[in-house]
């Protein structure tokens, strides 16, 4: 699982490189596209399947351990959106009414 996270960590950054073509550009959306839907699943897989390790942590512990290691790069630590990389590939606000009331599914 570690390696998983490492390698959508790792793809993340490299969709943050700024396309020069209307061809790079059209890979990089279709990339970006697939990470943001590997990273919810991800997410949401996480969260419902704690490793051994982190038995003995609260939900919100988990949570908050997985957002900073997996999220924060894009979304900055209080969601906005706000960080080099977020403004690149245009992250989402997390704190937004939108978004707040998305289902996790929809995340």
């Amino acid at each position: 699982m570690r390696i998983f996270k490492l390698a959508l960590i790792s793809i993340a950054f490299f969709c943050a490189l700024t396309p020069t073509n209307r061809k790079e550009r059209e890979i990089m959306t279709s990339i970006r596209n697939i990470v943001a839907k590997l990273s919810s699943t991800v997410l949401i897989w996480s969260l419902w399947s704690p490793s051994p390790s982190q038995a003995g942590q609260t939900q919100d512990e988990e949570i908050k351990k997985f957002y900073a290691l997996n999220c924060a790069a894009c979304h900055a630590s209080d969601g906005s959106g706000d960080t080099a990389v977020g403004k690149q590939i245009k992250a989402s606000d997390l704190r937004t009414e939108k978004v707040q009331k998305e289902s996790d599914r929809e995340l």
